[in-house]
């Protein structure tokens, strides 16, 4: 943003020069009242100035029915440079400069006044870097002192000098900027520009006042801009400028060594904002909430870009600070940064989930059959856009929040060059244990790789339970120390290809903790807890389930996560167990999961395992009855309940001495 509004500031004081010599050619000799016999002088005179053909279309006649004779030419042009994009830099429709009499008369010119209406001006740099707002004769700057005076002789013998400006009044102009190097293109619309001096002579400073469009936006500047001699000489000018636009206000304070060249920048620069929706809408962001923003830097420029010092910024309750350097030099721009947050919440700064984020196919259009929703993106990957800037940022936050998670300490280097992304090392405190991540896209190339890391150790899960649960609700669970550990690897050309093809190892456990019982009935508890109560009537009813331990452990075999005895969960009234496939190609469930109730009168009912399957898809999972094992089961429970459980007390004492004795231990070391 700050970018966008200190160029487009560069280019009006382009402009702004530009029409300063243009005005060097256009009082000169007044001997005559016909000013037209002068039309070859003044051409040449703009010639010898600037290197830059001059052409007057209409006559020129001079008005002197007041104190303030005025100058009149209708269709003014100036050439362009060489090898530029249209043959002039330059047309006014129509030029005056209102004089000041009594000087006139004693043969001295100076301005009173300098009026342009609908100048079109053309602000270009051609790809071998050359701008064409430099000019070859001035753009050392030593031959100004031979041009300027703080007055015009009137003698027809007496050299070229540039006459004394008073004010300057430009209306309904047009600025447009091209840039033959990076195929950029700006416009700006300028319905009143006013410049002015207070005092008498070139260095007295000059004061601006513009009212104009940008990017549809209104533009409002004011302030004071150093003096004509130094604008015109290419010497460092003091600024003092308020930009009004899109509801910010960015006030900018220091000087520019080289003002026509844009270069030795040394600016305090603060922006303020009461919302991001005009700033968005300006550099062509979506913006989910419309927060207030406040960023106060040192902005300076040197031969590989731009620095923004000491950064302190605020958007909402967030805060970030540090420097930043963006280099332009080299063929890909460079973005370095060292920043760190006190507190950043990315819940705050994107829109919430929506329930139809999940997007599957359009329906039975047009002939096709209705496809299935996924969850994984299937859009092909813009690996292009990887390979337009290179980036390195060293990012430190006392506390980071996403999804929900509160990361403290977080320590993070991200680092992009021609297309390859690394994310090492990513590290931070989570629920009191600690997270370590290596993450690595391959977007040079396609198709794209992607290599994934993920430690973490004593993690509690109630500490992330809680922070995803609204204030005032019942802890879901309590304790649960958490390890986890991610290995995956993949190629494809969208994420959703990526993962389809992907191997490795997802591997999550749990240590002792108290779940809310109704929590386990969601992974089918319900079903065989339900019966275990009617079989037992001494049963105690809890709030809490104790967990001994908990494993969730996949196997991923190109894009097929499987798991063989690897999820199990050891409660003190039962065990959950499952085993299964997840096809991240198609997105597909098949996971049985079975119980075996721990508590009771004794009886052991495992033979109901495997009787609730969890099927679907990612998007759409569902749980379905094996009617064959679910009928057997039934039936083996209802005459259990007419005989007091002893037809089962046989085969539940086989079972207790066949069954797994630690099925979270075998989750874990599952081959």
């Amino acid at each position: 943003m700050i970018y966008h509004m200190t160029r487009g500031l560069k280019y009006a004081a382009y402009a702004l020069a530009v029409l300063f010599v243009l005005a060097a050619g256009l009082v000169l000799y007044l001997k005559s009242l016909d000013f037209n016999d002068y039309k070859p002088q003044i051409q040449e005179a703009v010639q010898q100035a600037t290197g830059r053909a001059l052409i007057i279309d209409g006559r020129m006649n001079l008005s002197i029915f007041s104190m303030h004779p005025t100058l009149v030419l209708d269709g003014v042009h100036l050439a362009n440079m060489q090898g530029g994009s249209r043959p002039n830099m330059l047309d006014v429709e129509r030029l005056e400069l209102e004089l000041s009499l009594w000087p006139l008369l004693s043969g001295e010119v100076y301005v009173e006044k300098l009026v342009l209406l609908r100048p079109d001006i053309l602000l270009e740099r051609l790809a071998d870097g050359s701008a064409n707002w430099i000019f070859d004769q001035i753009a050392s700057g030593a031959a100004l002192d031979s041009l300027v005076s703080e007055s015009v002789t009137l003698d027809a013998s007496a050299p070229l000098s540039l006459p004394l400006v008073h004010h300057v009044l430009i209306s309904q102009a047009m600025v447009s900027y091209r840039d033959a190097m990076n195929g950029q293109t700006e416009s700006l619309s300028i319905p009143e520009l006013e410049v002015w001096q207070k005092g008498e002579g070139l260095d007295e400073p000059l004061h601006l006042l513009v009212s104009g469009e940008y990017r549809s936006f209104p533009l409002k500047i004011q302030g004071t801009l150093g003096s004509v001699r130094l604008l015109a000489a290419n010497q460092p000018l003091d600024i003092a400028l308020n930009i009004a636009m899109a509801g910010a206000e960015l006030q900018m304070a220091g000087s520019v060594a080289r003002p026509l060249d844009g270069s030795g920048m040394v600016l305090g620069v603060e922006l303020s904002a009461p919302g991001l929706g005009g700033l968005a809408k300006l550099v062509g962001m979506p913006v989910a909430l419309d927060l207030p923003l406040h960023v106060k830097t040192a902005l300076k420029d040197n031969d590989d870009g731009f620095e923004l010092h000491g950064m302190q910024a605020s958007l909402g309750a967030n805060d970030l600070a540090g420097d930043v350097l963006l280099g332009l030099s080299k063929a890909r721009p460079v973005i370095s940064a060292t920043l760190q947050s006190g507190r950043f919440s990315l819940n705050e700064l994107l829109p919430e989930g929506k329930a139809d984020a999940v997007q599957g196919g359009s329906g039975k259009t047009g002939g096709q059959t209705e496809q299935p929703k996924r969850v994984l993106p299937a859009e092909p990957l813009d690996v292009q856009s990887l390979r337009l800037v290179d980036v390195d940022i060293a990012y430190k936050a006392k506390l980071f929040v996403v999804s929900g998670m509160q990361l403290t300490d977080m320590d993070v280097k991200l680092r992009l060059s021609g297309g390859v992304l690394s994310i090492s090392p990513f590290k931070a405190r989570l629920g009191g244990g600690t997270i370590n991540s290596t993450i690595s896209l391959r977007g040079d190339r396609l198709p794209a790789t992607f290599d994934l890391a993920v430690t973490g150790r004593n993690i509690i899960a109630a500490q992330l339970v809680e922070q995803g649960s609204k204030k005032g609700e019942k802890p879901m669970m309590e304790g649960g120390s958490t390890n986890i550990d991610i290995n995956l690897k993949g190629t494809g050309k969208s994420i959703a290809e990526i993962m389809g093809h992907s191997n490795g190892r997802i591997k999550l456990s749990l240590g002792k903790a108290k779940v809310k019982s109704d929590a386990l009935n969601l992974v089918g508890g319900d079903v065989v807890m339900g019966l275990v109560d009617k079989l037992n009537p001494f049963a105690e009813s809890k709030d809490y389930t104790a967990v001994q331990c908990g494993v969730v452990h996949f196997r991923v075999q190109d894009g097929l996560m499987v798991s063989e005895d690897g999820i199990a969960i050891e409660t003190d009234r039962m065990n959950i167990l499952s085993e299964g496939e997840i096809n991240l190609q198609d997105e597909t469930l098949d996971l049985s999961v079975g119980t075996e109730p721990r508590e009771g009168i004794g009886v052991n009912v495992s033979n109901m395992v495997n009787v609730v399957r969890l099927g679907g898809t990612l998007a759409e999972p569902g749980i379905r009855m094996d009617v064959a094992k679910s009928g057997k089961a039934v039936a083996r429970v209802a005459g259990a309940v007419m005989t007091g459980g002893l037809s089962l007390l046989g085969e539940g004492l086989f079972n207790r001495v066949t069954a797994d004795s630690s099925p979270c231990k075998t989750a874990l070391e599952m081959k």
